[in-house]
Order: C-alpha cells, then structure tokens, then sequence
C-alpha cells in the first residue's frame, strides 16, 4: 500500500495546497462548468497571441486553465489535469520569467504530476527548482520553504529513499511548528508526512502519535476548506487504520477504516478515486481476516473503474494484487498467477519510464516495485507445481520477473563499464566515459546540495552553494550535447548501459560445461532459488524470506568478524548465537547454523553444483556472507572448542569455486560485452605505506617499512620475526574527531603493514613483474596513482593489487566514503591527504581483468545500511574492473598474504586457472596447514571474487 498512500496525500495537495490564492478563490464545485471552460481554453490558444508577454490578459486564461484542472481532480479525471499544469507552468515561466516565487506553486504541482508517473529525474529537478526560489524570495526558514522541502520529501519516499525523505520531512516540520499556529490544519499536513514515511518504513509505533495529533487539528479547525479537509480526514483516518492492521491490531483498525470510507462516500461518491481507495484498504483487511469472499467483492468493485479511469497505473497493480491476495489464500494458483502478471506488467512499464528516467544527471534510485515482481514469481512456481506440463514456460517466466527485483548499484557499474568498452577505445568511448564521469560528478554535487537544503540558514554557506549550482548548469549543458553525440553514433548504448533480464537460455548458452549459475530472489517471506547449468535448469522456493537469512546471516557473521561484538558490548551476538566471547578466545562460528542454511538454500541442487564451478547471483542478506563458509556434511559439533576443530568441517570452500555476480545480466554484461583486458603488462602492484604506528609500540614495524622501499630491499628472514609478534589486522579504527578534511597525520599514526611489501613482490614475481610495475613506501601514493591513471599508464596493466589498510565510510575523519590508505603527504590537500575514496577510484581509468583489494572491508557497503558492495567493489567495477577480490570483514594482515600470495602462485603454476578456482585453492591450503588462527574461518574466509571467477576470456 506504500504507492497508493503516497499517491493519495499527493492527490489531496496537488491543487489545493499550491494553487495559491491567485487561483483557490476562483475554484467551484465539479458539475456542468467542465465543457465551458475546456471551449474558453481552446478559443484562448486558438487565437494570435501577443508577442510580448502581458499578465493581465494571460490571467483569464490562467484562472480558466487551473479551474478546470481542479474540476478534473474533483470529477476524478486525473490524468486530464496533468497536462493543464504544465501549460500553466509554461505561461506562468513566459510572463514572470524562469525565477519568480509566483510560479513555485504551479512548479510544485507539475512536479507531483511527474512523480505519479515515475518521472521522478524530471520532478526532483522541479523540486529543486522550487526551493531555491523560495529560498531567494522568503528565506530558508519560511513557510514557501518548507512547502517545498515537503514536496521533495514526498519525491523520495515515492522512490523509497526513506531516509532522505525524513531529512527533508523533519526539516519542513521544524520551519511549520515555528511559524503555523498549533491548530492550523495546513501544520497537520507537516505531521502528517513525516507519519507517511515512518508508515512506509515499517516505522507504525512512530506513525501513530503523529497522525492522531494530525487529526486532531483538522478535526478542531474552523473556516477549512472542506474538500481538502475532507481529504486530509480521510487519509488520516486510512494511515491510522493501517498502521493497527500491520501491527495485527485488526479490531482497533476497523473504526478507522470505516469512518474513512463514510467520509469519503458522502463527500466524493462512491465510485471516486478517495473511495475506490479506502475501499482497497478496507477489503485488504478482510482478506487478510480470511473472510475472502467480501475482499474479493470490495476488489472487484473497484477493479472496472481503475481500469476504466487508469489514472494511476499504480492504483490498478495495487487492485491486482488485492485480487490475487485472495486467490493466494485460495490457492487458486492460475488465477493468482494470471492477476500478478497484469500486475507486474504495469510494474514493468512503470520501471521502464523510471530507468529512461534515471539517465540523467540525477541517477535516481527507483523503486523497483520488488514484491509484486517476486510475489508473481512465486505463484509462477505454485502454478508449475499444480499444472507442471507448463513448468519451462513457467519456470522461465518466473527466472525474468525475479531478475527485475534484484536490480543493485554494483551491476549498474558493470553494465556502464560495458557500456564503455562496447563504445571502443576511441573518440565515441572518451565520450562515453566523459558521459559517465560528468553524471558521478553532477551526483555528488547534487548530493552535497541535498546536505545543505535540509540545513538551517544560520549553518550554510551562500558562495559555496551558490559556485556548486554554477558548475552543476554546466555539466547538464555539456551532457545535452554529449548525450545528443551518443545518441546519434552509438544507439546501443541505453540498451548496454541498463540490460534486459536474460531468460534461462541465454544464461544457458554464456555457461561453460563445467559452470553452474546460482540465484537466489529473497525480499518476501520465503526464497526463490534458481540452478541453471549448461545443459540443466531447476529451481525451488525456499522457506527462508529477508528477514529469516539476515537473522541467519548475522549471527554467522558474529562467528566472522570481531566488529560485530562491539556494539552494545556484544549483546546482539550473544542473544543470537548463545554464547559468550571475549577478546583473545576464537569466535564462536556455529558450524550446524552453517549447514542449515546451506541445506536450505543451495542443498536441493547438491547433485547438479557437485563439482562445479558456482557463478552466484544474489543481493539482499546473502551478499554480505562468503558464501564459502557454508557447511555441506552436518557437523559433529556445532561450535569446536579450538581453532583446530574448525579445520575438519566439510566448507563449501572444499568443494566448489564460488564467483559473485550482482545480478543474472551481469553475466551477460561481463562475457558478451565486457571483453577481456587488452592491456599489454601483467601486473601493478601497490603497498606498504609510509606509516607510523599510534605509539612507540609499531617503532620496529616502522622501521621495516621505511626499509622496504624496494622488492630488492625486502628481507623476508630477517623482518618475519619481527612482524609476527606483531599481531595486526587491516582495519582502521574510528577517528577520536571530526573535520572537514582528511588530517595526513591520522592517516601517518595508523599501524605499519611492512609484510604487504612481501605480499606485493612476491604476487608480482609470480605474474613476471618488475619493480618498474611497484610502488612501495614514499611511492605510494594518492598522487602516483592519479598521474598513472591520468597518463594513461595504469590502464595498460591487466592486474591490479592494492595491499594497505581499507577503511568503511565514516572510519576517516573528514571523508564520509570508504576507501584505501596510502602514504599521506606532509600536509593534506585537495588532491592528496593519503586517502583514496571510492568517488576517487571511480575517477581512474582502467582495463583490468582483476583488481585485488588486500584490505579489510573492502566488500562493505558504501554507508551504513547500504547493499553489500556498493562502496570500493563498486568503484573499481566503475573505473573498468572485470573482477574484484574484495573482503568482508577486518582481516589478519599474515593470513592476508598468505591467502594472496597461494592464489597467484597457482594462477602462474596453471595460468589457465579461473581466478575463483585459484581463491578456493588458498582457502583450502590456509585450511588444511593450520595457518595463523588454525582453520577458523575468520582467518582464511574473509576473501570474495565477485565478477568474472573464470580465466580471462
């Protein structure tokens, strides 16, 4: 319900919030004013217009324009107003000009209007638009700000960006409980955005009070109007009634539902949108009360007008829905089936508008309407099962629907990294990649916009912002052209730049014999699992949703990664796993909770994944677990009393290479696209920065690296004593203070990691590299590695390897990305302060087949919260990496190399190798030796391949 509820606060403000007085007085009722005033719009653009603009006679024909348009939203003929707000924005810009506060209101409206149909790029440039204006005319802290502030608000919820549309929501609350009395109904609208977010978040205990303190102002006011009181009554009423029925607090809800749905018959009809509506919500109840048949005759009244009226294609996916709701609970699974395809054809449609959308500048993040797409998978797969002499169809169907719920930042990297190489080295691929570099920067501008937006005036800064928006104008100048060049010379490039799903013979016909393609579509309550070999095909729904894997993920990973026991002094961890633990004693991995979950997930296809090599398709919770610390063999203890115990256990690691794709497509971006590197040198290798140590403790270690500026220099015997007392791992730990720029010398007092100097020369011997191809020490460099990229030189080697410290956004003062540690410079700069963000590696230009990341948290989200490898994973995949060998967690420094170094000694013994096969060859070696920390995965687990697992192609 989080569209339709977004869908109707927006309906309730569209006219009546921002007509403005200019327009709200000359509003009437609906009734048989519509053709006169439709004959009078025609008659006005029928005739020779002046050539210089003059209000005055443009204003009838404005007031006739917005009258009827609200006399359409009245009659509930939506989609016939859309079209008049934009004329009337176009006049309004004509007469007053592109920057005059009196066509903000008319601005907004348009805005809301492109929302609605999932133009969401052009809409949040009208928002924008809109504040700024209101800035400049009232002040950042007015009224007309927050309106607009609000108006954005709602954009981003539209999209599912929560937290952003908090941000703006707060914001504009603030400004309104400051500046509207308390009773003011116009104040109820701020609250009750802010209650609309935390509803569609899942947030209901938080939606609550706010709403009820929304109604009770609108209630209590006098002189409203009536028909936008009578709206916001009733979407008041709707949320409240459902933010009990989510919770489960059905009886409570019913009064609440029915006072809506009584308001909204006596004000509106019984067949107007408001209606139509409430009564989805109400019958949305009753199924979910199993009383089936009133659902289905509530969805069934709606249903010939939504489709009839087909003002709001989201509206009629939600009747869908509702409809196979009930056939679900039937198990009718034809009709469920045949009712979600409808819905997700609508879906489809919506997303294709949004994914056109998002190639602007803006690169919104759209909703990808995942549950009606996964829920239609679903029934696919209760179709097959009753009826399976259509299971192929079905199957493939379903393979498809899932793919477009799964869509990830990640694959979007890759598939403009092909988008690139498809461009060809010459002048129409530097205009591709201009292309690419212009929206990034256009992004983070924007996004550093947004920061400030939401900022009171008092904490802003004018010139700044105003030099941002300055470069922002010409960057979207010199993208129109550059887009109208690619558009003429390279038609593909859309096509390339977002694919298609791929039915399962095209992943079929991409596999080799010895390949298995795994993937796994988790958002609802159970998994669907798809296994699709060269010659084979199977699949299987799970009774594991995102809620149960990330319960199942997380306390895996409280077995992993030594963070995790930190908040709350290890509470989490030990309510989940049930046991203790201490600094120094092994993490407590539970061998049996490994097992299960490999059982239920990848167990049914045991026979066909049987020594193959696994490409795994996946997002959600199982992105953020190597999915190589599985257990195949039930275990004879859950958790080993030692180190030791860990190393008998039948991993996953044992018996199958496993590469990582972000999505299906990206196996087609990746081998038909992404060729491999053309790139004449084997080999960079770049380590052992120039650092110091916190305190006194690191002056060996120190002195070592200052001695390893060289592979020639690096004296394994002598220093490996040394190091080993050294217990270290790669991680930077949180800075004491903030700033607003990376401070050199943080950078300089982290801990030493002299022993990446052997990591790197020896990688590099086995690959046939010289010292020509290493920068070590005082070489290594935030500004050596730009001018290599700049110069084009860092492009012309086919392995790259960076071995330092990684460090998660937010773990560097002044930097609010992740990234990688380099030598720091005497004093930081705007170029250089040692630390290399992912906006900075995605600025460098590469044409390699794997880059190694031997870093710790390498594989983390961009920000707190964000999907699994959508920070430095990202990045590389951006600056054209086919494949990146990234962590999961803070690794051991000496696992590290002995991990890295086993991997590319078996790539130089069998160059025909695939790079997966040659990581679960380490893993296995770290394993059975007993290496530092015995066989506990913490140790030799922490390593991921994700893209191209295979040989270079």
């Amino acid at each position: 319900m989080t569209v339709l509820r977004t869908w109707l606060g927006l309906l309730a403000t569209t006219f009546l919030m921002y007509a403005g007085p200019a327009f709200a007085d000359d509003v009437a009722p609906a009734g048989g004013q519509i053709p006169e005033l439709e004959r009078r719009i025609a008659e006005h653009e029928s005739a020779p217009q002046s050539a210089t603009p003059n209000p005055a006679e443009e204003m009838p024909y404005l007031l006739a324009m917005a009258k009827l348009a609200s006399l359409y939203v009245q009659a509930d003929r939506m989609q016939e107003s859309w079209p008049l707000s934009e004329k009337i924005l176009a006049t309004l810009e004509r007469l007053y000009g592109p920057d005059d506060p009196n066509i903000v209101n008319t601005m907004e409206a348009v805005a809301s209007n492109y929302g609605l149909q999932g133009r969401h790029a052009e809409a949040e440039k009208l928002r924008k638009r809109a504040i700024a204006i209101n800035e400049r005319a009232f002040g950042s802290d007015s009224l007309n700000t927050a309106i607009s502030l609000q108006g954005m608000a709602n954009l981003f919820s539209l999209q599912e960006r929560y937290d952003e549309a908090l941000s703006f929501a707060a914001r504009a609350l603030s400004i309104a409980e400051r500046t509207l009395a308390a009773d003011d109904p116009q104040r109820a609208i701020f609250l009750s955005q802010v209650a609309s977010i935390h509803m569609s978040a899942k947030r209901y205990d938080q939606a609550e009070p706010l709403l009820k303190q929304a109604l009770g102002i609108v209630e209590t006011s006098k002189g409203a109007d009536p028909m936008l009181a009578g709206m916001q009554t009733i979407q008041y009423l709707q949320s409240l009634g459902l933010s009990y029925y989510f919770r489960g607090r059905h009886v409570e809800a019913q009064p609440y539902i029915d006072r809506a749905i009584s308001i909204s018959t006596t004000i509106f009809g019984p067949g107007h949108t408001m209606t139509r509506a409430m009564l989805m919500t109400l019958a949305l109840q009753l199924a979910d009360q199993d009383r089936l048949d009133e659902a289905e005759r509530l969805y069934k009244q709606a249903l010939p007008m939504n489709e009839r009226i087909g003002e709001s294609p989201a509206m009629l996916s939600e009747n869908y829905n509702g409809l196979d709701l009930v056939s679900f609970k039937r198990k009718d699974w034809r009709n469920a089936y045949t009712l979600l395809l409808k819905a997700s054809t609508i879906s489809a449609a919506l997303e294709k508008i949004a994914v056109t959308d998002s190639s602007s500048p803006a690169g919104n993040r759209m909703t990808p309407h995942a549950d009606v797409f996964l829920i239609n998978a679903a029934a696919a797969y209760r179709t097959a099962e009753a009826e399976p002499g259509d299971l192929p169809a079905l199957r493939d169907q379903a393979f498809q629907l899932a793919q477009r719920a799964e869509r990830s930042q990640v694959a979007g990297a890759l598939a403009q990294m092909a988008a690139r190489i498809g461009a060809g080295s010459g002048g129409l691929g530097q205009l591709v990649r201009e292309r690419q570099d212009l929206a990034n920067e256009w992004q983070r501008l924007d996004k550093g916009v947004e920061k400030a937006l939401i900022k009171p005036q008092a904490q802003r800064n004018e010139a700044d912002e105003k030099s941002t928006r300055k470069r922002m104008t010409e960057i979207a100048d010199r993208l129109d052209t550059v887009d109208a060049l690619i558009a003429r010379d390279f038609p593909q490039f859309a096509k390339l730049s977002d694919p298609e799903p791929l039915s399962i013979e095209e992943v079929q016909d991409l596999l080799g014999p010895h390949e298995v393609l795994i993937f796994v579509a988790n958002r609802l309550n159970q998994s669907l699992v798809w296994a699709i070999g060269h010659n084979t095909a199977d699949w299987q729904l799970v009774p594991l949703g995102e809620e149960e894997l990330t319960r199942e993920v997380s306390a895996l990973r409280c077995g992993l990664d030594e963070t995790a026991w930190q908040p709350d002094d290890g509470k989490v961890c030990a309510g989940m796993t049930g046991h203790a633990w201490q600094p120094g004693m092994p993490l407590p991995f539970d061998l049996g909770r490994a097992h299960r979950l490999y059982q239920s997930v990848f167990g049914p296809f045991g026979a066909m994944t049987r020594g193959a090599d696994l490409i795994v398709a996946t997002s959600g919770p199982l992105a953020a677990l190597p999915l190589h610390v599985l257990v195949t063999d039930a275990p004879s203890t859950d958790v080993p009393a030692n180190t030791a115990g860990y190393a008998a256990a039948a991993w996953f690691a044992k018996r199958n290479a496993i590469a990582n794709l972000p999505s299906v497509a990206s196996l087609k971006t990746l081998r038909a696209s992404a060729k491999a590197s053309i790139a004449p040198r084997p080999y960079f290798g770049i380590a052992n920065p120039m650092l110091v140590g916190p305190d006194a403790g690191f002056a060996d270690a120190a002195r070592i690296t200052r001695d390893n500026r060289t592979c020639a220099a690096t004296n394994h015997n002598a220093q490996g004593a040394a190091l080993r007392r050294l217990a270290r791992s790669r991680a930077v730990p949180p800075p004491l203070s903030k700033g607003s720029l990376v401070s050199a010398e943080f950078i300089r007092a982290q801990v030493p990691l002299p022993e990446t100097a052997d990591e790197v020369c020896a990688v590099a011997h086995d690959f046939r590299a010289g010292e020509a191809d290493i920068r070590l020490a005082e070489r290594a460099t935030e500004t050596e590695v730009k001018r290599l990229s700049d110069s084009g030189e860092l492009a012309r080697y086919r392995i790259v390897h960076f071995a330092t410290h990684g460090a998660l956004a937010g773990q560097v003062a002044g930097a609010s990305e992740p990234g990688l540690l380099l030598t720091p410079p005497s004093a930081s700069t705007a170029l250089d302060d040692g630390y290399l963000t992912a906006s900075e590696i995605t600025g460098l230009k590469l044409d390699a087949d794997w880059v190694i990341l031997s870093a710790c948290n390498t594989a983390g989200g961009g920000r707190a919260g964000a999907e699994a490898l959508s920070g430095l994973a990202r990045a590389f995949f951006f600056a054209q990496a086919r494949s990146v060998l990234a962590s999961h967690w803070e690794v051991d420094s000496h696992a590290t190399v002995q991990l890295i170094t086993t991997a590319a000694a078996a790539i130089r013994r069998d160059p025909r190798l695939g790079r997966a096969e040659a990581l679960r060859r380490a893993m296995a070696s770290l394993i059975n030796a007993g290496a530092t920390g015995g066989g506990h995965p913490s140790f030799w687990a922490p390593f991921v391949l994700v893209g191209e697992g295979g040989s270079d192609r």
